[in-house]
Formats: C-alpha cells, sequence, structure tokens
C-alpha cells in the first residue's frame, strides 16, 4: 500500500486511479463536513480549514505520486503533468490520465497494470461523494450569503457621528440679488 501511494516509479492503471481517487474524495469530504461542524467558514472573516487544510497536505504527495505512474501508464514521463499548469492545453493531460487506457503490454516504466474489470460502481461511488459535497456546498453557500447579508446590513445601519439620515439629497441654493 505504501509502494501504491509513495512512489512514483511504476505504472497504474485508471480502475486503481479511480478507487484511490474515490477514496481521497471520501476523505475530503469529511473533512469539509469537520470543518462546516466545527464553525469553520460560518462569517466572512473566517474562511479557515484546518482539518481540510491538514487532510490537503498529507494527500498531496500521494496524488502527485498517483498522476506520475498514471502518465508513466499512457507511456509518458513526469514532465507530460508540467502541461497541468498551462490553461488551455491542461485539457489534453486531464483527458488523457483519467479517461484513457494507458498503454498495452509492458513500456519502459513496468507491466501493463491493466485488469479487465467493471468499474460502474466506481462511478457510483463518485456520483455519490459529488451529490454529498454539492449538500454541504450548498449548507456553506447559504450560510456564507447570509453573513454576507448581515455584515452589509450592519454596515448600512451604521451613521457618522453629526450626519443627519433625514438631510435631502440636494441643497438649493438661494438665488443671487
Amino acid at each position: 500500500m505504501l509502494q501504491l501511494l509513495l512512489s512514483p516509479s511504476g505504472r497504474l492503471s485508471r480502475r486503481t486511479y479511480w478507487i484511490v481517487a474515490l477514496g481521497f474524495g471520501v476523505l475530503h469530504t469529511i473533512a469539509l463536513a469537520i470543518d462546516v461542524a466545527g464553525g469553520a467558514y460560518s462569517t466572512v472573516e473566517d474562511q479557515s480549514a484546518p482539518v481540510g487544510s491538514i487532510v490537503t497536505l498529507i494527500l498531496l504527495w500521494p496524488s502527485i505520486a498517483l498522476l506520475v505512474k498514471r502518465a508513466h501508464d499512457r507511456g509518458r514521463g513526469w514532465w507530460f503533468l508540467l502541461l497541468l499548469l498551462v490553461p488551455i492545453l491542461n485539457v489534453w493531460p486531464i483527458i488523457s490520465m483519467l479517461f484513457c487506457r494507458g498503454q498495452e503490454g509492458a513500456n519502459r516504466f513496468g507491466d501493463d497494470p491493466y485488469e479487465k474489470k467493471p468499474i460502474w460502481w466506481i462511478w457510483a461511488g463518485l456520483i455519490a461523494i459529488w451529490i454529498i459535497q454539492g449538500y454541504l456546498l450548498q449548507d456553506f453557500i447559504a450560510s456564507f450569503s447570509a453573513s454576507l447579508e448581515e455584515t452589509h446590513i450592519d454596515a448600512g445601519t451604521q451613521s457618522t457621528p453629526g450626519a443627519s439620515t433625514d438631510a435631502p439629497a440636494t441643497e438649493q441654493q438661494a438665488p443671487a440679488q
């Protein structure tokens, strides 16, 4: 398991990649739920997400290692991942690594890891995670909007000392004599 998550050498099939990505998605969803339950994102000023940040830092290297292995399965080196940083061109490695089958047979990075098993349940799991994250995001947006409205209302009711709110918008000058 450590070899799978920590080493960028070798190849990784789409199936294995999606299973691990599903697990990472579950961990991020749990972290988001813990942060929201703990009061993170409750106000405009409080944008901290301590649990989510820790989970992201922990999963950063394994995510990179998995992407490198997936690039290896497609017959590409780690440099192929640098295209992810280039706008518009980043669509190519995304589609290639997430949806295209790796090279058949052994290549310079190792043996073919392809397994002929159905992956419908992986897609079902991903859709379930996206739905759960959508509900969590919906709650976040509702609470964030409410806090913005409260801030706007509070800012609108404050008045400067000596200012009258009943003053006319424009003052008329007396005619010159």
